[in-house]
């Protein structure tokens, strides 16, 4: 069956006012209700083929695409596979490739630009941060009055339940003034002894950034063709709307206001963010306007329907006016009388520009001003004006991946040294390790998974006499014969580990990190993990939950 045939087959068996017509770019088949002046992708009966065979295939891509033009580089994005296309003309990203439609025929066309501030673009990433630190010192709230006398508000402690982390969490956090979330929190697990100097809250910022991301709740999904990074939810049901209320109360944008105030916190005080938004999403932190580009990763269908109206011919294909239904199915004009204006050859990029507009602000106006004022509300616009969103990200996010060379590098020895033979089977068997199990050894010993962008060199710790963080770089050192296995201290960056004698060839096994072989114990002084559930010394307060720690290995690994 040619494809002439397939769409007669098709076209016979639609009622009256109906047409099959094929998009030119792929071949796929739509259909045209002259009735309604709408298009639809699925046809408006069941469709029967007496041929067994199925409907031709859409037309081969080129053999060969076109050369990318001068300074133009392909690329793959090592998360998600996808190709992407650096031009360095211009600084610019892309995803599609520049030679197909019209890319940059008009100016919301164009790619996302790196776009820092301006007078800002010969300033590397370590002046920007230093001058990020210089602002933030001035504003944060001292440690003691005029008078000499401690200052009450910088310090508060939080009073937290572990297995309700959001309930016991919420109102206390929300009820915090501004100058008490400029200086410094401390928490306090219930039920659980240790004193934070800096541990307990790397622990609940991990907790609260995923209590906060769980689908039950709504306020985030993930971008449009990937699973990697978050956007605001513009349609939560009304499931996800119960449970927001239930947590935050009757305003509806508590919520909103709760998670703006939660990453300003965290990145004024170091605490990296185990978890990655959409690029337009930074951009909105650094009031950075939108291009038409960062439509595709919120909503990646709109986005090809708005680039086919850009080119190819709208008249009797396209059926819209200057309108749109909002997630309440309620129809919402782009311009004044748009709800009686048809979109034409003439004004079709005036209104794929309004329309791109509705989606990237009118949809969540609302919660977008929420949690971006009680961001800046903590972490001040001027802060953070000289990044890039690449480079916000990397302030709150820090590194993807984790340089064992770096890691090595910047590793301190107590009672070892870099020659010793159980500290060479360390790093080989890290070396030898993926990138998760190298993240579960990291996150055993800093309480994260996250590296700070400046590396190793700079993971934080606590301070002298808990007084905040300071650089502590990660350190090994030996326990005595008495451990069995390795613990470590996430407050200071501290991995304990014995002197073993022997190393076993087949390695550590990755299913032993799940296991409840081991169990991790916190001491009263601060947050200390143990990997072995034999090491019932007098300090051992309270067993908490299954070992993570990839050293705590069944019968394999070092002994």
């Amino acid at each position: 069956m040619t494809s002439a045939e397939f769409t007669a087959n098709i076209q016979a068996q639609l009622p009256a006012g109906w047409q099959v017509r094929s998009d030119p770019r792929n071949g796929r088949v739509y259909y045209v209700d002259h009735h309604n002046r709408r298009t639809q992708w699925e046809s408006p009966v069941p469709l029967q083929f007496s041929s067994a065979a199925p409907p031709p295939p859409p037309p081969p891509p080129p053999a060969k695409l076109p050369d990318l033009p001068d300074n133009w580089e392909e690329r793959t994005d090592p998360g998600t596979g996808r190709k992407y296309y650096v031009d360095h003309n211009t600084r610019t990203t892309h995803w599609v490739r520049p030679m197909s439609g019209r890319q940059g025929a008009h100016f919301f066309r164009s790619a996302t630009q790196l776009g820092s501030a301006p007078g800002q673009a010969n300033i590397t990433y370590r002046q920007k941060y230093d001058q990020f630190q210089r602002v933030i010192a001035t504003m944060t709230t001292p440690p003691n009055l005029r008078t000499g006398q401690p200052n009450p508000r910088a310090k508060t402690t939080l009073h937290v339940t572990r297995d309700r982390i959001l309930e016991s969490s919420v109102q206390q956090f929300l009820a915090l003034k501004s100058d008490q979330l400029r200086g410094r929190l401390l928490f306090q697990f219930v039920g659980e002894e240790g004193k934070d100097w800096g541990g307990l809250a790397k622990e609940w910022f991990h907790l609260i950034i995923e209590a906060l991301l769980q689908p039950a709740l709504g306020l985030f999904r993930f971008s449009d063709g990937d699973t990697l990074s978050y956007q605001i939810n513009a349609q939560p049901t009304a499931d996800q709307l119960a449970f927001r209320f239930a947590l935050f109360g009757e305003d509806p944008l508590a919520a909103f206001k709760f998670t703006g105030a939660l990453l300003a916190k965290a990145i004024r005080d170091g605490q990296l963010i185990n978890a990655h938004f959409t690029r337009p999403f930074y951009k909105m932190l650094l009031n950075r306007p939108f291009s038409f580009a960062d439509l595709e990763v919120v909503d990646s269908q709109v986005y090809s329907s708005l680039v086919y109206i850009l080119d190819n011919p709208v008249q009797d294909i396209i059926f819209e006016t200057f309108s749109v239904q909002d997630q309440h199915g309620v129809d919402q004009e782009l311009k004044k009388g748009g709800a009686s204006i048809d979109v034409d050859e003439d004004n079709k990029e005036e209104y794929v520009e309004l329309y791109a507009n509705w989606i990237m602000h009118g949809q969540v106006a609302d919660e977008r001003t929420s949690l971006n004022r009680a961001f800046h509300d903590i972490v001040p616009l001027q802060a953070i004006q000289s990044f890039d969103y690449n480079e916000l990200e990397l302030l709150m996010c820090g590194l993807p991946d984790i340089d064992v060379n770096d890691w090595e590098a910047n590793t301190e020895y107590t009672n070892f040294t870099v020659n010793d033979k159980v500290i060479k089977w360390f790093w080989q068997m890290v070396r030898s390790w993926d990138h998760e199990k190298r993240a579960l050894l990291l996150q055993f010993v800093t309480g994260t998974t996250c590296l700070p962008a400046g590396g190793f060199k700079d993971l934080s710790g606590a301070g002298a006499h808990n007084s905040g963080p300071i650089v502590r770089k990660f350190k090994i050192r030996q326990l005595d014969a008495s451990f069995v296995l390795p613990r470590s201290h996430t407050c200071f960056n501290v991995l304990d580990m014995p002197s073993y004698k022997t190393k076993v060839s087949e390695g550590f096994r990755v299913g032993s990190f799940a296991s409840t072989t081991y169990q991790i114990a916190r001491l009263s002084c601060c947050g200390t993990l143990y990997g072995d559930r034999r090491s019932s010394g007098k300090d051992m307060r309270r067993l908490l939950v299954p070992c993570c720690c990839p050293l705590a290995c069944c019968g394999s690994g070092l002994r």
